[in-house]
């Protein structure tokens, strides 16, 4: 079993499970858009994202392998932030035409 603290709270999971995998499984809701259960996980659209203790930079929940010891935070202002900002790089290159199409999506 891992032992690892989601948010400050301890937990415990199998091996082999992806961060993802194992915030479903706690309860804990995260954003994806390129995540479907049928595929690999590549960490594509990074929204996914959430802090690890000792790394310097946000990590992708889908594609990243738990490991013991882990301190994982998933809703922290500067996460929020970041996933913020993904989205609207993201929304940029969305095409005018589909937003034309169906205003009401916007």
């Amino acid at each position: 079993m891992l032992h690892v603290k989601i948010n400050g709270a301890p937990s415990t999971f199998d091996p082999g499970m992806s961060i993802l995998d194992a915030l479903r499984s706690a309860g804990i809701e995260i954003p994806t858009l390129c995540h479907d259960e049928r595929l690999i996980p590549d960490g594509g659209c990074r929204l996914c994202v959430v802090q690890v203790k000792g790394h310097s930079r946000p990590l992708t929940a889908c594609n990243t392998e738990l490991a013991d010891g882990m301190e994982i935070e998933t809703h922290s202002p500067e996460i929020e932030d970041c996933r913020r900002t993904l989205l609207a790089l993201l929304a940029r290159q969305y095409p005018a035409a589909a937003v034309d199409q169906w205003p009401e999506k916007e």
